[in-house]
């Protein structure tokens, strides 16, 4: 055939096709269940077909499960899980990339679906916007790592810079104050929350309104609001119907999506059905209010900051990650009681 005369199907169609299943259920018994991951979902396109490339919905330790049977070539528990030629086979570096990409950690070398790393023999598979499953099979260790960052080389910059080097043949000795330590700072970390003030002059007067936004690349069609004692709710419109995200003053308020308040980017659905979310808001001017959004299972946490003037409304969108450079986006509306 002529090139670009016909398609290859995916993986997972061709796997359906055979098996009947979809590519969660035939893993199941396969991988998932025996490392003992639970509850894995697969995002799948409008055919309702998994994506396989990309989409896979699992924890942060499930990954270290992942990166761990890798790491004992194959086996699990005394159970052989996948075979040793084929560990061997996946991680080695099979395409030259070396002259594709300016990052040093993307061009070492690239096998089925891992990237060789740099430096001390280590080899990755990672997601977009900063999921990483890192082992490495001369220190006997696997990282693990979920996040949502733009820049993913340098994150592992710091793996090199801190982690590398602390590496070593023989066991540390017990540090308990070093483990307190530790505790006390994971114990601590939050993501941050604006500063401002729980109420403004304008509150009452734009609680309450609708306003009908400009078409725009977020599909928000409207937005209402609520402006309580102490929280409001934002009740976006898209075209999947409405979605409320109640926020606190100050402080996260956690809840669940139907969908994302800046609509599907993607032709494509997510595994997760109703997504878990948090959501702070604060008003930072006397007509400004901020609202942040964060999606818990994703790497997706906006900020939108809503500019009020008469009955006029300006929409500044801000977004942690894209997959181009991160721009603010200005959209427009107009409101009606």
């Amino acid at each position: 055939r002529e090139p670009g005369s016909s398609t290859t199907p995916p993986q997972p169609t061709i796997l359906t096709k055979l098996t009947g299943e979809t590519l969660v259920d035939y893993l199941r018994p396969r991988l998932f269940a025996p490392l003992g991951i639970e509850n894995p979902t697969w995002d799948t396109d409008p055919q309702g077909r998994s994506l396989g490339g990309s989409g896979l919905h699992i924890t942060t330790e499930d990954i270290a499960r992942f990166g761990q049977m890798y790491l004992q070539k194959g086996e699990w528990n005394g159970q052989r899980i996948l075979t040793e030629a084929w560990i061997d086979e996946a991680t080695t570096a099979h395409s030259d990339n070396s002259n594709t990409q300016t990052n040093p950690d993307w061009t070492a070398g690239y096998g089925y679906q891992f990237w060789r790393c740099r430096f001390g023999g280590a080899y990755r598979g990672d997601g977009a916007f900063g999921q990483f499953c890192i082992v490495f099979p001369e220190h006997d260790a696997v990282l693990a790592m979920t996040s949502g960052v733009q820049n993913l080389q340098l994150v592992l910059d710091r793996v090199w810079e801190h982690l590398l080097p602390a590496f070593g043949d023989t066991t540390l000795p017990e540090d308990p104050a070093a483990q307190k330590a530790l505790t006390s700072r994971l114990s601590s970390l939050t993501l941050p929350v604006a500063e401002g003030a729980s109420a403004s002059g304008i509150a009452a007067a734009v609680s309450g309104t609708t306003y009908e936004i400009e078409p725009n690349e977020f599909s928000i069609e409207r937005v209402r609001f609520s402006f309580d004692e102490d929280s409001t709710t934002v009740t976006f419109t898209n075209g999947l119907g409405e979605q409320p995200v109640s926020a606190g003053y100050g402080v996260w308020r956690e809840g669940t999506s139907e969908s994302r308040v800046l609509g599907r980017e993607y032709p494509w659905s997510s595994g997760l059905g109703k997504e878990r979310m948090a959501a702070c808001g604060i008003w930072i001017a006397d007509d400004t209010f901020e609202l942040r959004i964060c999606y818990t299972e994703s790497e997706v946490c906006p900020i939108l900051r809503f500019h009020f003037s008469a009955k006029q409304i300006a929409i500044e969108v801000e977004p942690n990650v894209s997959w181009e450079e991160p721009t603010r986006t200005i959209l427009t509306g107009r409101g009606e009681s």
